[in-house]
């Protein structure tokens, strides 16, 4: 007796996706790796050129003596490649990709070393009268750090402890180098789509004021805690409200409230703790979340908690976008 053939049950309409994104090549990680070793290469030919002819060691230059301030800014350049080319190809930072690109700085680093030492033609050391090597003139280098005295003459070396400055040297253009993959690591990402989301800045709430009690005035200080309280119970209360328009899919609503809190936006930014709305969505599928969040600080001095998202889908998004 023949078995009849078993077919695959036809997935629910419920389950059928709307939307099928295209197909990313395989070899994106490889794209970034090499843009990130081309603006590798670019930044340290550029310090060698400017200590060549302009009479510079960038990476040599400290802050407070033990911050590799030069070392850091060319790693921040050099990293530029890996940055742009993760964004623009839309491969993900993580951890793999992250240590692999650890290593790959560490021998640029090298390379670098290697390439000052090999244009130099071949040294030969006066005390042995042997040609030097490069483990040679690497050592030589290091126990020969010192610091350029205010003038302008070098101090005294610093012996074996010169290892340790070179070390903060690796550190610093290898740290640098970090930055702009890491910034990448945290940001918002689609994985349907392999991209990196966007973000909607929609609305900036108050959440304290700029008043100053009277110290003597104990009645003044607690009516000013009560003000502080307030308002920032009414910004936690408008930023609920959003996300249960949110979970409603009620659009309109949505964009009705947010046209009103953004008419106050501006000042709210100003102040030293507000509360922020921001709509990060996918440029491909059009899908995305609402992101709450609480900033207390100014300028480079800005501690960001970030509140519970709540996603939306494509039709919101769009509707958000278009006001």
């Amino acid at each position: 007796m023949t078995a009849a053939p078993t077919q695959s049950p036809t997935p629910p309409r419920s389950m059928e996706l709307s939307y099928a994104p295209y197909e990313k090549p395989r070899n994106r990680a490889f794209v970034v790796l090499a843009a990130g070793l081309a603006s590798t290469v670019v930044a340290l030919v550029g310090v060698m050129l400017i200590s060549h002819y302009g009479d510079e060691n960038v990476m040599g230059w400290y802050a407070n003596y033990v911050i590799p301030a030069g070392a850091v800014l060319v790693g921040l350049v050099a990293s530029s490649g890996y940055g742009l080319a993760s964004w623009l190809t839309g491969v993900k930072i993580r951890r793999k990709l992250l240590l692999t690109i650890v290593l790959l700085q560490v021998l640029a680093y090298f390379t670098a070393q290697y390439v000052e030492f090999a244009s130099m033609g071949p040294l030969v050391e006066k005390s042995t009268g042997k040609v030097l090597t490069f483990p040679r003139y690497y050592h030589l280098n290091a126990v020969n750090f010192a610091w350029q005295k205010d003038d302008g003459k070098p101090g005294e070396p610093m012996g074996e402890a010169g290892y340790f400055f070179r070390l903060l040297e690796i550190v610093g253009f290898v740290g640098g180098s970090l930055i702009v993959p890491g910034v990448l690591m945290k940001a918002p990402y689609c994985e349907l789509c392999q991209v990196y989301m966007k973000k909607k800045p929609l609305a900036v709430l108050p959440a304290c004021t700029t008043r100053k009690a009277k110290k003597k005035d104990p009645a003044d200080v607690a009516a000013l805690q009560a003000q502080q309280s307030a308002l920032l119970d009414s910004a936690t209360r408008q930023m609920a409200h959003l996300a249960e328009l949110c979970e409603a899919a009620d659009a309109e609503a949505f964009r009705q409230n947010i046209q009103t809190l953004d008419a106050g936006s501006k000042q709210a930014a100003k102040l030293p703790r507000r509360a922020t709305v921001d709509l990060i969505h996918c440029r491909g599928c059009g899908t995305g979340y609402l992101q709450p969040a609480m900033e207390t600080g100014k300028g480079n001095r800005v501690e960001r908690v970030e509140l519970s998202k709540t996603h939306v889908g494509r039709d919101f998004v769009k509707a958000v976008l278009v006001r």
